[in-house]
C-alpha cells in the first residue's frame, strides 16, 4: 500500500509540468466545429449521389440519413456527416455547389474552459486520492468499518478520475471532428387541374340502401350519446343524489309555506287581470 503514495505523488506532478502533454493539451483551444444546410435540388437522388461523392473525398463519413416521400410525390430528406475539422473548408464549397443555397449555418464552439475544469478536477481527485493512501499506510490504529470506508472512497475517487478524463478524451474528440447536417429537398410540382367527374345517376335501390345506412349512422350517434349520458348520470351520482334528496326534503318540510306563497301569487294574478280597464272621457268641443 506504501507504493501507492509515490506514484500518486508522481502523477499528480507529470500532469502539471509545463512540458508534459497533458499540460500542453490542457492550454490548446479545443474548437467545436458544426454546420447545417438546407438546399433545394431539381432530382433528389442526383443529388443525394453528388453529396455521397463529396462526403468521400473530403474523407467525411455518413452517421445518419432519412428520405421521406410526401402525398404528393416530393422527396426530402437530410445526411448527417462526420469528417476531421480541417476538411470542413473544402466540403463546404462542393456541399453548396449541389443546388440552390436556402439556408445556411456554421457554428464555432470553444470548449477549452471545461476541458481546463476537468482537469483541475482531476489534480484535486489524485491529491485526495494521496491523502486517503497516507491515512491508510499511516500507523494509526484503525477500525474495520474505517478501513473499508477509506477503501471504498479510494475507488470511488478512481472510477470519478477515470470518467473526467474520459470526458476530455471527448472534448478532444469533439475538436478534431467537424459535424455537418445536410438538408435537400425537391421544389414543388406543377398540379395537373383536376378533371371533372360526370355525376353517375342512381338507381332507387342505391338511393335507399344511402338512406338506410344514414339511418343507422345516426341512430349510432344517439347512442352513443345516451350511453355517454348515463354514464355522466353514473359517475357523478355521489354529487347530485344527495342535492337531489336535499332539495326534496325542503320542498317537502316547507310545503305549506310555499302552498300559500303560490296561493297569494295566483291570487295576485287574477285580481291584475280581473280589474277594469277604464277609457277616458271624451271632451266634445262645440263651434
Amino acid at each position: 500500500m506504501s507504493r501507492t503514495i509515490p506514484f500518486a505523488a508522481l502523477s499528480a506532478i507529470l500532469f502539471l509540468l509545463p512540458g508534459s502533454p497533458v499540460a500542453a493539451r490542457q492550454d490548446a483551444p479545443m474548437p467545436v466545429r458544426g454546420a447545417s444546410l438546407t438546399l433545394k435540388v431539381p432530382d433528389f437522388a442526383e443529388a443525394r449521389t453528388r453529396l455521397f461523392a463529396a462526403a468521400s473525398d473530403a474523407g467525411a463519413q455518413v452517421t445518419d440519413g432519412q428520405t421521406i416521400v410526401d402525398a404528393k410525390g416530393r422527396k426530402h430528406g437530410y445526411l448527417s456527416l462526420s469528417l476531421p475539422a480541417d476538411a470542413l473548408p473544402r466540403l463546404l464549397p462542393a456541399i453548396r455547389a449541389v443546388g440552390v443555397l436556402a439556408s445556411d449555418r456554421i457554428t464555432t464552439g470553444d470548449a477549452s474552459v471545461e476541458y481546463a475544469q476537468l482537469a483541475a478536477r482531476i489534480v484535486a481527485l489524485r491529491k485526495h486520492q494521496s491523502r486517503l493512501d497516507a491515512l491508510l499506510s499511516s500507523g494509526r490504529n484503525l477500525r474495520g468499518s474505517d478501513i473499508l470506508y477509506v477503501q471504498e472512497r479510494l475507488f470511488r475517487s478512481g472510477v470519478d478520475e477515470g470518467e473526467l478524463a474520459q470526458n476530455r478524451r471527448n472534448i478532444e474528440q469533439r475538436s478534431r471532428v467537424a459535424q455537418v447536417t445536410v438538408t435537400i429537398f425537391e421544389p414543388l410540382a406543377v398540379v395537373q387541374p383536376a378533371q371533372t367527374v360526370r355525376a353517375v345517376p342512381r338507381t332507387l335501390a342505391q338511393v335507399y340502401h344511402n338512406a338506410v345506412r344514414r339511418a343507422e349512422y345516426r341512430r349510432g350517434e344517439l347512442t352513443n350519446r345516451l350511453l355517454t349520458v348515463c354514464a355522466f348520470v353514473m359517475v357523478y351520482a355521489p354529487l347530485w343524489i344527495p342535492v337531489f334528496g336535499l332539495v326534496a326534503f325542503l320542498l317537502w318540510y316547507y310545503r305549506a309555506v310555499l302552498a300559500h306563497a303560490l296561493r297569494q301569487l295566483a291570487a295576485a294574478i287574477a285580481a291584475l287581470l280581473s280589474k277594469p280597464t277604464t277609457k277616458p272621457d271624451t271632451i266634445e268641443t262645440g263651434n
